[in-house]
């Protein structure tokens, strides 16, 4: 996806991968490093915000959506205490009441 936007909305041809991140801190490394920039949610900007790295917000790009995916047969209690916090997120700043989600455990088998 952030491909495809850069090749959209930022660059003039596709972007070149300087690296692959598993953590905030191998992308604090890798920014600090000179490796590139990065495209993070906005609520993972703090986990950046050090010596050395400057973060902005990215006003006119595109909104993006998330899918919360779990194994079907998957009925461990983090799993279940998982989405019941995404589903709370989602009610909170929607201003609508729970959805189907996380209601939808165990269902369709």
């Amino acid at each position: 996806m952030i491909r495809g936007f850069a090749r959209r909305a930022l660059l003039p041809a596709p972007p070149r991968i300087g690296a692959v991140v598993r953590s905030a801190e191998e992308t604090y490394e890798a920014l600090v490093g000179g490796i590139g920039i990065v495209l993070l949610a906005a609520g993972n900007a703090p986990l950046l915000h050090r010596a050395g790295v400057v973060t902005r917000p990215l006003i006119d790009a595109p909104r993006s959506q998330l899918a919360l995916i779990w194994r079907r047969d998957d009925r461990r209690q983090i799993v279940t205490d998982f989405v019941d916090a995404c589903q709370d997120v989602i009610t909170a700043t929607s201003g609508t009441e729970r959805s189907a989600l996380a209601t939808d455990i165990g269902k369709n088998e």
